[in-house]
This record gives structure tokens, sequence and C-alpha cells, in this order.
């Protein structure tokens, strides 16, 4: 009975809405209640293939990572439902992996994962508020009649890359106008209704601890030709969320909001944006070189690897709030050198790829090494 009144509260203008319910039990003739109530809220937007679907995973893959943040509601956003069905999907089959094998009759896979998929259109600022009213409803513990959610976890994910080729060369001001709605305009508000909704709840004597992760690059702080409708959309969603961060970071003598906000930059990816990239006609030869040198030599780093850096992050919880950190910064201090070796009847071909890390700039170098071969 209360899974059904639940379900017939749920918001009816979100275009899907399904859920893995928590397991209810009836206990020693008792009111009948939920066995776990969730620890920890996530909102992943675009979630749906890419990124956003390998950091959803993330979060259940490992099992010291879901034990970290379990029981976990996750809410997943994109545009396309098949591509959220398979998240879920895959997600499931991950969590299963591990619960299977530790689950007891007083444990189960839906006491500790509660996943719903959202089909939204973050562009359409139309009618994104009443959207974004319908999943923060969904995420309020107070709402759902739920103690307080230790944490609340926003990926600002979604993005596009928007005009390509020379800004001179852009011809329409509607096309300009859709992509910086999407990529600047929905997405701040999405992290502003997140934080303030949250913000509320923490005023309410619920001390959630809230963090907004927006998705970065290295296109935020550094110019490339031809991407300059996607660098100004990164270097906007930056700096709006860096200033976020001073505004909710706290001295020690004062009362803190308990709110933390990371720019995270996941480093050139394999993925759909990558072969968009490689297929343009008008982008900067030298950048097209690279992401095609990329994808043949599979030096661009995968989503799932990257995504699997970002949860370590989140787990220490020892960044500074503001901070712009990325794939490789993770490393710093370390050159990688792969030597490849290859070895045709008489004729030997050898050459030496090296990864060097300077100050957040990537320097590529291909090396035909005579002394090498001799050595």
């Amino acid at each position: 009975e209360l899974l059904e009144r639940r379900q017939s509260e749920q918001p009816k203008s979100l275009t899907t809405h399904t859920a893995v319910h928590f397991f209810v039990q009836q206990r020693g003739g008792g009111p009948t209640k939920l066995r776990k109530m969730p620890r920890t809220v996530v909102i992943v937007t675009g979630a749906s293939r890419g990124l956003g679907r390998a950091i959803a995973l993330s979060f259940v893959k490992e099992e010291k990572t879901f034990q970290k943040f379990s029981p976990l509601r996750i809410l997943l956003l994109a545009r396309s439902e098949e591509g959220l069905v398979g998240t879920k999907s895959l997600m499931q089959q991950e969590a299963d992996k591990f619960l299977d094998a530790t689950a007891n009759d007083n444990d189960a896979t839906s006491d500790l994962l509660d996943m719903t998929h959202h089909v939204i259109d973050l562009s359409d600022l139309d009618n994104l508020d009443d959207n974004l009213n319908d999943i923060l409803d969904f995420s309020s513990s107070s709402k759902n009649n739920l103690p307080p959610f230790e944490k609340a976890i926003l990926i600002n994910n979604a993005g596009s890359l928007g005009h390509l080729g020379p800004c001179m060369n852009m011809t329409s001001l509607k096309e300009l106008q859709t992509s910086l709605d999407f990529n600047i305009t929905s997405s701040l508000w999405v992290s502003t209704r997140f934080v303030r909704s949250f913000s509320q709840q923490q005023q309410q004597q619920q001390q959630t601890k809230t963090v907004v992760v927006n998705i970065s690059s290295l296109c935020a702080i550094e110019p490339f030709k031809t991407m300059g409708v996607y660098c100004t959309g990164k270097a906007a969603r930056d700096m709006f969320h860096t200033v976020l961060a001073k505004e909710t970071t706290t001295t020690e003598e004062e009362e803190g909001n308990n709110i933390k906000v990371l720019n995270y930059a996941p480093g050139a990816l394999e993925t759909d944006m990558a072969e968009e990239l490689i297929n343009c006609n008008v982008l900067d030869k030298d950048l097209h070189n690279f992401y095609v040198t990329s994808k043949k030599d599979k030096t661009a780093i995968m989503p799932q690897d990257t995504a699997d850096l970002l949860l370590t992050v989140l787990m220490n919880d020892d960044f500074e709030s503001g901070s712009h950190i990325d794939y490789w910064d993770l490393k710093k201090g370390t050159q990688h050198v792969c030597v490849c070796v290859m070895c045709e009847l008489q004729n030997v071909f050898y050459s030496c790829f090296c990864f060097c890390e300077i100050k957040n700039e990537r320097v590529k170098y291909f090396l035909l090494l005579q002394q090498l071969a001799q050595e």
C-alpha cells in the first residue's frame, strides 16, 4: 500500500519515471516501513552515454565505492530514454556482482540502490524550472518523509560542442543562442537550484553535505582555435562554479554551509564527441591531428578510467572547494613514456611516444630515435 501510494504521488510532468523501489516488509506486527534509508542522493546529467554513463557506473562498480555512498538514491537525467535505460541496466548488472555475493535475508539489492531515470531536455529553458521542481522534489528527503541524506552530489555533466570552425564563420545567431542556453544558462541554473534546494534543507536542521561537480575541460583555461563556442561555455561554467565555491566557503569560526564545488576536467576522452571532432573538416589542423592520432594509437582516455578517478577524489574529499582539477593533475610530477617496437622481416621501425605534463599543458612528442634503434 505504501508503494502504491508513493507511486501515485510521483510527479506526472516528467516524461519517464521508473524506479527500483526500496524493499518494504512488515516487522513484528508493527507499522510497515523501509528497511534501508538512502544515505546519499546523486543527480547525474547527460547520463545516457559517454562520461555521464561512466560516472554513474562508478558509483556502483566497485564494492568499496558503493559501500562509501550506499544506501544510494541516484537520478539519471538525459534526453535519450533508450540511453538512460541502458545506463540503468549496466548499473544494476555491476551492483549485482557484489551485492548478490554478500546479500542475506536482511540485506538485498533494493535495500541499497534506488535508481530513477528522467527524460529531460535541459536546453528547453521554458520548461526547465518545472522539470527541476519535480526532480528536486524527488531528491528531497523531507518531501519523501525520509531522514536527511548524509550527502547530496550533483554531477553537472551535460554539454555539447556547439559551433566548430573559426569564430568569424558563424552565420546563425539562433544556433549560437541555443548552444549558449544549453551549455551555460541551463548548466548554471541546474547548479543554482541544486545548491539552493539542499541549503534550504540545511536551514531546517537537516545537515546534508552538498557537492557540486562541474565537468570542465582544458578548454576552460586554454584557448583552442576553431572551438571558440565550446571554450567559452566551459570557461563560463568554470568561473561561475568558482564564484559559487567562494560564496559558500566559510571560515572555521563561522557555521559552515557544508557545500563544496569542484571543476573536474576529465581529459581528452574516447567518446562520441571525440568522434565528432575527428569527422569535422573545419577543425584546426593540429587539433584534428591530435584526435586522429589519439584514436589511432589508442592514447585517448577511456571514460571509465577518468570517472573512477573522479569518484576517488569524491571519496577522499580532500579537494579545495572551487578548485580546477584535471585528470592529469592527479598524476603530477610523473612522466609517462610508452615505447612501441614493431619488427617486420628485415624492416625495423622504432618509435617513442612521450607524454609530458607541464603546468596543465599537454605536450606530445613523436620521436624517431636512431640512437634508440642502435641501443
